[in-house]
């Protein structure tokens, strides 16, 4: 009678730790509760945004759920690679709450800096739009900042915990936040203040460049997955 075997990782599981057979069921994090709190309302103050000031037109209309959409999609990706570290960690450490708290109070005050950007005054736009893209800049620095501390304590932990191509998959994000940090990092000094193309900022040019490009490497490449079982008979 053939032995029953684990089934592999489908790719898009790829972040959950590789837990050998009747394993104990993971324990969440006392930060994880904390944090979907946080990523929960920046979302909904986002759309709270949309209804500060009504539309008077289609194209204003359009307009604005483009803006939300660009906020929102920042969010998303902040947090879909926030839980595929938090999920992976062994446990809980004092520089793991660090980061996570500081990553946390940056995407708190994400959607208030977007909407000062894009509803404010002259006078104050220029001022929001460098603390928009250092918020950021720092959240994806956070993020590699929380995968290298992952890395660090998976190399302590129990050998094969998490499957060694998920642990690739982290390098290359790790990599990837660091030059999209810097890019928007870069961004914020005064020389990209000037005017760019469809209405925007060569800022907001470059955020768009930069994001797109990370998403599509990201997201669009073949990623690696985990090689199925052999079967055992």
């Amino acid at each position: 009678m053939p032995a029953s075997v684990e089934p592999s990782h489908a790719p898009g599981d790829a972040a959950e730790p590789h837990k050998p057979s009747g394993a104990a069921p993971r324990v969440r994090l006392g930060i994880e509760t904390i944090s979907d709190v946080v990523f929960g309302l920046s979302l909904e103050i986002g759309s709270i945004a949309l209804v500060a000031k009504l539309p008077q037109s289609g194209s204003d209309l359009t307009s604005k759920i483009v803006e939300f959409g660009f906020s929102f999609v920042i969010v998303f990706m902040i947090w879909f690679a926030y839980r595929r570290a938090v999920v992976s960690l062994p446990h809980e450490t004092q520089r793991t709450l660090i980061v996570n708290v500081a990553l946390l109070f940056c995407v708190a005050i994400e959607p208030f800096l977007f909407y000062v950007l894009v509803a404010g005054s002259a006078a104050v736009t220029g001022a929001a739009s460098i603390a928009f893209a250092l918020d950021v800049g720092a959240m994806m620095l956070l993020l590699s900042a929380l995968y290298y501390l992952l890395l660090a304590e998976e190399r302590k932990a129990t050998p094969g915990r998490v499957h060694p191509t998920v642990l690739q998959q982290i390098r290359v994000s790790m990599i990837g936040r660091v030059v999209v940090a810097f890019v928007f990092f870069v961004s914020a000094l005064p020389l990209f203040a000037g005017s760019g193309v469809l209405g925007l900022t060569v800022r907001e040019d470059v955020w768009v460049i930069a994001l797109g490009i990370f998403f599509a490497v990201q997201y669009g490449l073949p990623r690696f997955s985990e090689p199925p079982s052999p079967s055992v008979h």
